[in-house]
């Protein structure tokens, strides 16, 4: 299993290579010994090259190596492997294309077992969309997600060690107020 999340507050965690990176990373550490160490190599070659440093004239080369290494630790590593990606909508619209047209070749190419959390934008429901239905997809309810906030930031008012020092509970009720409002669902 390999995890990443699109943070939209850190600039890395928004740049599909960083996403890429990591999710390689994690599955590489899960090789035994002597294949990670090859595996590793063939890793280090591509990030090394040019094509990775931003000259983007040989761009489908690079996602081509990433992809076959991809392949082999799928077919390297026992059971399932699941990938989780939690945020799409985080990464920039602008490099967004690249990172979902990756996972898009990898999960037709290997049937890594994907899932991936996204507000329900255009783009992020069409990369993976079939003439069949595509993947599945599962909605959350703005009210649910209303809930979970809710939930989350009463908690956090109850049990912080700093905020529960607050002993004002007209306070508390703005700040719960204040954050549900400015929340936007996130």
């Amino acid at each position: 299993m390999a995890y990443f999340f699109c943070n939209g507050t850190v600039l890395e965690k928004q740049d599909p290579r960083y996403a890429i990176g990591s999710i390689l990373g994690q599955l590489l550490s899960q090789l035994p010994q002597e294949d990670r160490s090859a595996q590793m190599a063939r890793v280090a070659s591509v990030y090394d090259s040019d094509v990775y440093k931003g000259n983007n004239y040989r761009v489908r080369d690079l996602e081509e190596s990433l992809v076959r290494i991809l392949e082999h630790i799928v077919i390297s590593l026992p059971g399932p492997i699941y990938v989780v990606i939690d945020g799409l909508d985080e990464i920039e619209s602008t490099t967004r294309p690249r990172l979902l047209g990756f996972l898009n070749r990898v999960w037709q190419s290997t049937g890594l077992n994907l899932l991936l959390t996204s507000r329900p934008e255009t783009d992020v429901k069409q990369a993976f969309s079939e003439p069949d239905g595509g993947v599945p997809e599962l909605r959350i309810s703005e009210t649910a997600v209303h809930r979970d906030i809710y939930c989350y930031v009463k908690w956090q008012l109850e049990n912080d060690p700093g905020l529960c020092k607050i002993k004002s509970d007209s306070l508390k009720a703005d700040i719960e107020r204040a954050l549900l409002e400015r929340s936007g669902g996130m």
